[in-house]
């Protein structure tokens, strides 16, 4: 979490964010703001969903940041990124993402970011 400490101006919201990566880690049925917060010890996911949806926060650095920790952890020479452009929904359970799945804006930038870092993307 210090790597990303200067991602969010406030320390509530760097405290918050912590929380928020530890549920993500945490071994639940369902990872959403309520089971995060109850397994964290929280009465409610308001905290939580602060973080995620209002606080202040650089979230182009936040991108950087993830791209770099992934690239530095997940490539091993091997690797192939298959990034979906549209994000539109697949058309076939064979192709990657299986069907149903959407591409987040920030997330498939986060994937070409990875793929450049990578090199697999170019």
């Amino acid at each position: 979490m210090g790597q990303v400490a200067g991602c969010f101006p406030r320390r509530e919201a760097r405290q918050f964010c912590g929380q928020v990566v530890r549920g993500l880690v945490m071994e639940l049925d369902d990872h959403n703001c309520w089971t995060m917060a109850g397994a964290i010890g929280h009465c409610g996911p308001h905290r939580l969903q602060h973080v995620l949806s209002r606080a202040v926060r650089d979230d182009q650095h936040l991108v950087d940041i993830a791209s770099a920790w992934a690239a530095g952890h997940l490539d091993d020479g091997d690797a192939v990124l298959a990034v979906d452009e549209t994000a539109g929904e697949k058309s076939s359970a064979g192709c990657a993402g299986a069907p149903g799945v959407r591409a987040a804006g920030a997330a498939a930038r986060a994937c070409w970011r990875l793929g450049q870092a990578c090199g697999w993307a170019r």
